[in-house]
């Protein structure tokens, strides 16, 4: 990971890279207890393929509470769309970043800027690794209590609606050790959509290029959603 995350950062010193300024924009998040780095080999392949700006948001640590964080990437998102006016913004978030990515679709912005949202390994129907950490660091790291099975917010999330105009993909690692494909799939709901990667593990499913490749295409066919 930390090898293709460095690779990835120095191509970016001699890479030079015209994004589309003027185009739909895309935000990267990341995972828990991760840093925004490590999206740089996705954000360099999506610059590339779609030619449009993509931009990764810090999320820090991860251990406050995800309506805390999805706060703060809601005024994220303000502060792009001030930039881009009229055009939507499409999420891509990894682990973690993808349940922020959901609570700011479903329960903050409501259709208002969000388009696509893509999560990749996200734990929608909790994780046992977030569980055992909830009980190691106790009221330290609130988010890991949400991100546990059965947890409240993962209930009060599901049952609320994507937007008209939106959608929410999940794609999952069937080789996923960290969040099994099961705790990834979303419930069969509107504008809830499930793919899956056989082979792909955690990882996998931000560096490897059948992961980066299937994104690209997802974002590229679902400019428009009806």
């Amino acid at each position: 990971m930390l090898r293709v995350a460095f690779g990835a950062e120095l191509s970016g010193l001699f890479e030079k890279r015209t994004p589309g300024e003027g185009r739909r924009p895309i935000v990267l998040l990341h995972g828990f207890a991760a840093w925004s780095r490590v999206l740089l080999p996705l954000e360099h392949f999506l610059t590339r393929e779609l030619s449009r700006q993509v931009i990764r948001l810090r999320l820090g640590a991860g251990l406050e509470s995800l309506d805390s964080a999805a706060r703060r990437a809601a005024a994220f998102m303000s502060r792009i769309a001030s930039v881009h006016p009229g055009e939507r913004i499409d999420v891509v978030a990894h682990s973690m970043g993808g349940l922020v990515a959901s609570c700011l679709l479903k329960t903050i912005d409501r259709g208002e800027r969000l388009g696509t949202v893509i999560t990749l390994g996200t734990p929608h129907r909790g994780t046992p690794f977030a569980l055992a950490g909830a009980r190691l660091l106790g009221r330290l790291g609130p988010s890991l209590a949400q991100m546990a099975p059965g947890s409240r917010f993962l209930e009060e999330l599901e049952r609320r609606p994507v937007p008209n105009g939106s959608a929410l993909y999940s794609l999952a690692g069937l080789a996923d050790l960290v969040v099994p494909a099961p705790c990834a799939r979303l419930p069969h709901r509107a504008r809830h959509h499930n793919r899956s990667l056989p082979a792909a593990d955690h990882w996998d499913l931000v560096y490897g290029a059948a992961a980066q490749r299937d994104v690209a295409k997802l974002l590229s066919r679902c400019r428009e959603i009806p």
